[in-house]
């Protein structure tokens, strides 16, 4: 959805709506994707993400163990 990603107006719409939500509920957290493909995901696009994701999971405190 390439419009939606660039579309100024969604964008700054949505950022405000995940700061609100973000601001009210500690619990609520976002991710953004940085690979981008113009066409359906390819093999290589999944692994790309995934290793975005899994990156940003390792740095989040609900991915932590809670401590004896």
């Amino acid at each position: 959805m390439w419009n939606g990603a660039n579309n100024a107006d969604l964008k700054n719409a949505w950022q405000a709506a995940v700061a609100e939500l973000e601001k009210s509920d500690r619990k609520i957290s976002h991710f953004t994707f940085k690979h981008w493909t113009g066409q359906h995901p390819r093999v290589a696009d999944h692994q790309a993400m995934a290793d975005e994701l899994i990156v940003w999971l390792k740095q989040q405190d609900f991915m932590r163990h809670p401590g004896p």
